[in-house]
């Protein structure tokens, strides 16, 4: 621990790529807030989504079977007999080697031949928001440091103002915040953690633009700190 009680950076950047890349290996997934976030935001649509999906996995064999006397209605019985191995070939090879379909799958965090996994059930998201508050909260109590207060301090307030205007300023930088993850598809915690450490090309270029951004800010704002 350093004198101000923080991790070193070297530290805090490492446990950062152990959480980030571990969870990705561990859970098939990239690591995010915000699309977690954005689920509970639109929750209703998510609850019929789920509903949805728990009903198609409840039947998942019925519709198999439809499917297959579909197809082999219209293209004749023996078009299963010879698809089928063929896309288990596709998939994985008798070596394990990625062919077409497994190349796709192989993207995935893990980077092995399988499909990913299952997107989370709402608890189990709601679960990891709780647990991302509680741990702060928690290292706060242990240090003795926590003090809740509304006061965002002397630099917030000489920029944006306090009281009402300052309330208004956050509200309206969240909307943005919002906005903008769901423009690009993900946060800085998304893009910058997670897509950067498996060298996504779009988070690259996303994070690049979001500490491109923060320095214009910074040379406009020169001056103005107190």
């Amino acid at each position: 621990m350093t004198t101000a009680g923080y991790w070193p950076w070297w530290l805090g950047a490492a446990s950062f790529a152990v959480v980030t890349v571990g969870s990705c290996i561990v859970a098939r997934r990239p690591l995010g807030v915000s699309g977690i976030i954005g689920r509970f935001v639109d929750l209703r649509a998510e609850l019929r989504a789920e509903r949805q999906r728990r009903v198609l996995k409840e039947n998942e064999e019925a519709l198999e079977a439809m499917l297959a006397a579909a197809t082999a209605e219209a293209f004749g019985p023996d078009v299963l007999a010879h698809a089928a191995p063929a896309d288990a070939a596709r998939a994985c090879g008798p070596t394990g080697a990625c062919g077409p379909t497994g190349a796709t799958h192989g993207r995935a965090c893990g980077g092995a031949c399988h499909a990913p996994a299952e997107r989370p059930t709402l608890p189990a998201h709601a679960a990891f928001l709780l647990a991302i508050v509680a741990g702060g909260l928690a290292v706060q109590l242990a240090r003795g440091s926590w003090h809740p207060t509304l006061d965002m301090g002397p630099t917030f307030a000489a920029l944006f103002g306090g009281g009402a205007a300052g309330a208004a300023v956050l509200g309206l930088g969240g909307v943005l915040v919002g906005i903008g993850t769901t423009l690009s598809g993900g946060c800085s915690t998304g893009h910058g953690l997670s897509g950067c450490s498996r060298l996504q090309p779009a988070s690259v270029v996303a994070t690049a633009l979001f500490f491109a951004s923060a320095a214009a800010i910074s040379f406009l704002l020169r001056g103005s700190l107190p």
